[in-house]
């Protein structure tokens, strides 16, 4: 995987255009989850709207004490790998959104997975179904990268978005 565009510097600029709702509150819900040491049904509905409004519906059939075993286990947790698969045990969270949830809790250890941040890396086709050596050769790149431009996770991950965004042709269903 490599930056499609040519020269990665250029996510610079597209990271300064990047606008989508909602980044603020989604980047405060996981301070707040972070702090408490725990995500609850509200933040996992609050993460859905940020990262996919369409599956908030789903993520209301996660049991409450089920989704406090998962909480805990998260975030007892230290090996990424871990961290990734406890959420996706949960319904509506597969690897795009336990990327986010991730992101947003451990905002300097896991990058975003969507099919635009693919694309903008040269995946014309996201896998079906995602496999933890995918997304952890995926984290690797995204962490080599930041570092590489000196920025954070989530200002490559604007870039990478906007990217696609700009320059994607669009999807066929």
């Amino acid at each position: 995987m490599a930056f499609r565009g040519g020269d990665p510097v250029a996510l610079l600029a597209y990271a300064d255009r990047y606008e989508y709702p909602g980044e603020e509150a989604a980047r405060s819900r996981g301070r707040q989850v972070q702090a408490a040491q725990a995500l609850t049904l509200d933040d996992l509905r609050a993460f859905a709207e940020w990262k996919s409004p369409r599956i908030g519906a789903t993520v209301n059939l996660n049991d409450l004490a089920f989704l406090a075993d998962v909480s805990r286990a998260l975030f007892l947790a230290h090996h990424p790998q871990a961290r990734m698969e406890f959420l996706c045990v949960l319904h509506g969270v597969d690897y795009p959104m336990a990327s986010a949830i991730l992101h947003w809790v451990f905002p300097e250890e896991f990058a975003l997975i969507d099919y635009r941040a693919l694309w903008s890396l040269g995946v014309d086709v996201p896998p079906q179904s995602y496999r933890y050596a995918f997304y952890e050769r995926y984290n690797a790149i995204c962490l080599g990268l930041a570092e590489r431009l000196q920025i954070s996770i989530r200002r490559l991950d604007r870039g990478l978005w906007q990217y696609s965004k700009e320059n994607q042709p669009p999807r066929r269903s």
